[in-house]
């Protein structure tokens, strides 16, 4: 007998998820970028989730993780 389990996770905004998985109590005091630790633990967690975008309004669009890169939102092309 062979027996598999999944892990059901709760829908709530992705940097609400990474402040649980990462244990960082205020987003707000987080004044640097993720060190490579954090970096590789978290993409662990979300690799291969599928999210929502919602911040183009009306259009909303799913994806499905697959990776998280060093560069922030802002430097990325």
């Amino acid at each position: 007998m062979q027996i598999s389990a999944t892990a059901f996770y709760k829908a709530q905004p992705v940097i609400e998820f990474m402040c649980e998985v990462l244990d960082i109590r205020d987003i707000n005091e987080q004044r640097k970028p993720l060190t490579d630790s954090q970096r590789v633990k978290f993409t662990k967690e979300i690799k291969g989730l599928k999210i929502e975008i919602t911040h183009c309004g009306a259009m909303r669009r799913k994806y499905r993780v697959c990776n998280v890169t060093r560069r922030p939102a802002q430097m990325q092309s």
